[in-house]
């Protein structure tokens, strides 16, 4: 299985962690998925091209199918 560092490797991340905007401030709810995590989904779909749906979100610790998606319009 593919893991984030796999994804998202460090020079990577160095490189597009200061162009994400800052996290909203959160009130209650769940914690916030990581982005970096968020982001290897979000390449893990675009790499294979599955449907979101079936992103395998437990073995990336990416959330859910709906956070990488929402995480991905939200940086767009």
């Amino acid at each position: 299985m593919t893991s984030i560092e796999t994804l998202v490797p460090e020079r990577l991340w160095q490189a597009i962690q200061p162009l994400l905007p800052t996290p909203p401030p959160r009130y209650g709810g769940r914690p916030r998925v990581d982005d970096r995590a968020a982001l290897a989904g979000i390449v893990y779909q675009l790499r294979t091209g599955i449907p979101w749906r079936l992103l395998p979100t437990r073995q990336l610790g990416c959330g859910s199918p709906v956070t990488c998606w929402r995480r991905l319009r939200d940086w767009q």
